[in-house]
């Protein structure tokens, strides 16, 4: 597993389809641990499968971490206490990311090409649904037209004029033929 958030992410998706499609969820949640001791004092059959259980899950898990973050989870004794530790650990990193690329949303503009402005909106929102953002379509949209220069004012005020809104695909195609529209008056000036 690399330092970043986003590798962490994908490799947390990944671990618990694994754990969930094994029916081992409550070895990360820690919900669900069946009583250790018996009343009469014996241990219970019931928690030695589930601790054998999550001897070979936490195996598993350390053996797909680097060193760095093996070394972070010396002195847990069960599986969902390296997976608090893991979620714990990259909790800030993940909504500092978030943070960065909402940031990045508001200020990116449109240059000369819309095809590069589209592709980086579409990036930027990329990476935040990669980072576990949702983002909803009236969201990509609005990103679109935040940073739209003066020269899309008409093109603007149709556009918040409709009746119904726009999805990101018709604003995209707009926005490519009002490209192509000022692209060809410039020729013919």
């Amino acid at each position: 597993m690399k330092l970043d958030s986003d590798s962490f992410l994908q490799w947390k998706d990944q671990v618990e389809a694994m754990i969930e499609g094994n029916d081992l969820l409550n070895h990360i949640t820690g919900i669900g641990i069946p009583l250790q001791f018996l009343e009469n004092g014996g241990v219970s059959p019931e928690f030695q499968r589930w601790k054998r259980q999550d001897a070979l899950l936490k195996s598993w898990l350390l053996a797909s971490m680097t060193k760095p973050y093996i070394t972070r989870m010396v002195g847990c004794m069960f599986t969902y206490q390296i997976w608090n530790r893991l979620e714990t650990h990259f909790a800030s990193q993940i909504k500092a990311r978030i943070m960065q690329l909402r940031n990045k949303l508001s200020t990116t503009h449109i240059g000369l090409l819309v095809n590069e402005y589209v592709l980086s909106i579409k990036g930027t929102i990329g990476a935040l649904v990669s980072v576990g953002e949702t983002v909803s379509e009236s969201d990509h949209v609005n990103a679109l037209l935040h940073s739209l220069t003066e020269e899309y004012a008409p093109l603007l005020t149709s556009l918040l004029t409709r009746p119904h809104g726009i999805t990101v695909g018709e604003l995209e195609v707009v926005l490519f033929a009002n490209e192509a529209y000022w692209r060809g008056s410039e020729k013919l000036s």
